[in-house]
């Protein structure tokens, strides 16, 4: 399955999602072409128990002792709307969705959320909050 997104500015953007039907590739990935040359990462989503949403815990966690959101909720409301737009549209047979609902802009958080520091995080991330900062 593929997804594409033509934002405001002119950026268009897709996400393959190549295992949709039964294939052989696992996870998520991105490219884009950055200043002529290509960057790419990937979220692999680690299965059993999950360790990927235990960085969405903590931050959570952090939000609660800091009283700072990780990130401004725009950015919240802008991916949960893209992905509406994207099922939607696959619901649709493809159709091409306007979301001017999305026409929404927001300042990047000061600081980077709680992250893994590994390529792949391994286990569930169960150590105690007194012992992060």
């Amino acid at each position: 399955m593929l997804f594409v997104l033509e934002y405001r500015d002119g950026l268009t953007a897709a996400l393959l999602q190549p295992n949709s039907y039964g294939g052989h590739v696992r996870g998520w990935g991105y490219a884009a072409r950055v200043g002529g040359q290509v960057q790419a990462t990937g979220f692999h989503s680690c299965g059993d128990p999950y360790p990927h949403f235990s960085y969405l815990a903590l931050n959570i966690q952090d939000l609660f002792l800091k009283g700072v959101p990780p990130y401004p909720v725009e950015r919240t409301l802008l991916v949960s709307g893209a992905l509406d737009a994207l099922m939607e549209s696959h619901h649709q047979g493809g159709a091409r969705l306007e979301t001017p609902q999305l026409a929404l802009s927001y300042t990047a958080a000061a600081a980077a959320p709680i992250r893994p520091r590994g390529p792949r995080p391994v286990g569930a991330s169960t150590q105690p909050m007194h012992q992060w900062s």
